[in-house]
């Protein structure tokens, strides 16, 4: 299946924050984020605004100039490596792997991020197959080490240090007391990395990057999308077989005081409310599953994550990859293989669904790339800038185009575009619109990004104006994937 993935989406164009993934691989190789990137609305250097250490940077390395398929394929191993990783883990909790394997391969997750060129499917696979090391008892020090090295890929990773050495306190194994050295050696790799290449750490100048103040209601949108993604994004059709009806109503309470502090936008927020109550009821019943059975590490992961998910400036499904596996082992050890047969069959239906959404958002935005180009030529303008990011980027800079400054003032000589959902930048321009370009021949309405439901399975924000805030990954819309504008020079009027 994993090979079938590959090939049905293996010719997807550079999507969102691929682009700023890729365009590390342009720098030196010991020192990615020295490269400047216009990402924040002006030209920085990546190391103040690109949030992520250059694991994913030094893998796609050596295949940097062979084109976005071969990329792709780069990322089959360790897509390979979670599988493995998911059902040795499962076999050593509650002989599972069979149940586990199949909710982790009909979640969205896997099919819309499975090939990406980023660094989650490379985290999740390092995290799960050092954990299935360490369950499994044998080779404990070579699962702490490989759990170490998902910091290479996301800052997140580092949560994976103070969780090992709580496994080693919990349960103390054979020459426990060196498994918080060896968890720990990557990240002290990294800290003498960017001290030679950067004389800073990396992971401590984003702390303040991340640590921007928030208002109520992004605090209270924070926790509503912490809880919908983790339904949304890896186990929704498999929640309606629990039957705690305490934490249900628990759920319900929580449900109606958000609610009542973050009000009603439209009748789309029953969708978004609902998969805050389900997400929030599914973490209440595998806290209250340990609990019982007094497995208290399981519950350190699972509200550690929470906390760590809650500080970020914004929340995005993929955020929650090393904090999934707790709530996927609860609910294989709630249901048989045969009772999970039917969720598991309305999950992947919606899945194939979602990565083919993700997959046409992709591949609209190369396709008004080129549209744009078209028109910058008709135009005779000298140079052309855009607005906006996400593969819109890449494919704009790859053409030569040239990204605009927050207020920038464009020469009368010069054509500008924007595009409507990749986070344009501010800019000015006093020469009449052009043209309008947009792709929304949509076939089906079941959607990772729309504004029409308020959904992103990207995000829980979406580029608009006012800008728009949802806590559900996904739902349905007939807008279109994006609508660019064309603003020609004022030389040919």
């Amino acid at each position: 299946m994993t090979a079938l993935l590959f090939i049905w989406l293996g010719e997807k164009p550079v999507h969102l924050d691929e682009t700023n993934f890729l365009a590390l691989t342009s720098g030196e190789f010991w020192g990615p984020h020295s490269i400047f990137i216009n990402w924040e609305g002006k030209q920085q250097s990546a190391f103040d605004v690109l949030s992520n250490p250059p694991g994913i940077a030094w893998y796609l390395w050596i295949v940097r100039e062979l084109g976005t398929n071969i990329q792709r394929w780069m990322m089959f191993p360790w897509a390979v490596l979670s599988l493995f990783g998911v059902y040795t883990f499962g076999e050593h909790w509650k002989r599972k792997g069979k149940e586990l394997l199949l909710i982790w391969i009909v979640s969205p997750f896997f099919l819309i991020s499975g090939n990406a060129l980023m660094p989650d499917i490379p985290l999740f696979a390092l995290i799960i197959s050092g954990m299935a090391l360490i369950w499994g008892g044998k080779y404990i020090h070579i699962g702490a080490f490989l759990c170490g090295l998902s910091v290479l890929f996301r800052y997140s990773g580092l949560c994976m240090v103070p969780l090992i050495i709580g496994w080693s306190l919990f349960y103390k194994p054979k020459k426990w007391w060196s498994l918080g050295f060896i968890v720990s050696s990557p990240t002290l790799f990294m800290f003498i990395h960017d001290l030679l290449f950067y004389d800073k750490w990396h992971f401590w100048h984003m702390i303040s990057f991340q640590a921007e103040m928030r208002s109520e209601e992004q605090i209270l949108a924070q926790i509503g999308a912490c809880f919908g993604m983790l339904l949304g994004g890896f186990c929704w059709s498999f929640v309606f077989g629990l039957n705690n009806i305490k934490i249900w109503a628990l759920g319900s309470m929580c449900t109606g005081v958000l609610c009542a502090f973050y009000g009603f936008v439209d009748v789309w927020d029953i969708w978004h409310y609902g998969f805050f109550l389900c997400g929030f009821s599914l973490v209440g019943h595998a806290i209250s599953f340990y609990w019982q059975r007094k497995e208290f590490w399981f519950i350190l992961w699972i509200i550690g994550g929470i906390v760590f998910l809650l500080n970020l400036r914004f929340m995005a499904t993929r955020y929650w990859v090393p904090f999934i596996i707790p709530h996927l082992l609860f609910l294989v050890s709630t249901f048989s293989f045969r009772k999970m047969l039917l969720p598991a069959g309305i999950g992947i239906f919606i899945s194939i669904f979602l990565a083919w959404d993700d997959y046409s958002l992709a591949f609209a935005q190369k396709q008004l790339a080129e549209q744009v180009e078209l028109a910058r030529k008709d135009d005779r303008c000298v140079q052309g800038f855009f607005a906006g990011h996400w593969g819109w980027q890449y494919y704009l800079e790859s053409k030569k185009w040239i990204p605009i400054e927050d207020g920038q003032q464009l020469r009368k000589e010069d054509c500008i575009v924007y595009s409507e959902v990749a986070w344009s930048q501010e800019f000015q321009t006093n020469c009449p619109k052009t043209n309008i370009y947009t792709e929304d021949k949509i076939r089906v309405p079941i959607r990772v990004h729309s504004r029409y439901s308020r959904v992103n399975y990207h995000s829980n924000y979406l580029s608009s104006e006012p800008i728009l805030i949802g806590f559900a990954p996904w739902g349905f819309g007939n807008d279109a994937w994006d609508t660019v504008h064309f603003f020609g020079s004022c030389n040919r009027f």
